[in-house]
């Protein structure tokens, strides 16, 4: 008996059940609506891009692209959650220095 799964309806199922997890967890963590959508549209924008390499690159949906999908998700959560909330807690008189100053926090974390 030769079973064929279904890896695109799977990818779609993990791809929305991890958006929502990513919605929740940063709306409750970050206690700022606005910092989470900008998370949930860095989450969007990486996967789109990486959606087209594999596209483009003639890759079929398999295991191991879903799972380099799905690790690309968790990976562009981590990121962009560093630098918004290094934003939101950042001091300065301007929004030019509060970026600054993330950045340089959000860099020093990822090199250390």
């Amino acid at each position: 008996l030769i079973l064929i799964a279904d890896y695109p309806g799977e990818l779609y199922r993990n791809v929305l059940l991890a958006t929502l997890a990513i919605s929740i967890a940063t709306v409750c963590l970050l206690s700022n609506l606005v910092g989470s959508i900008f998370v949930i549209l860095c989450v969007f924008l990486t996967f789109c891009n990486v959606s087209g390499i594999i596209y483009f690159w003639g890759l079929n949906i398999d295991t191991v692209t879903c799972t380099v999908l799905i690790v690309c998700i968790g990976l562009s959560v981590d990121f962009s959650v560093h630098v918004i909330h290094a934003f939101i807690h950042s001091e300065g008189s301007s929004r030019d220095e509060r970026v600054k100053n993330a950045l340089k926090v959000s860099i020093k974390n990822y090199h250390t």
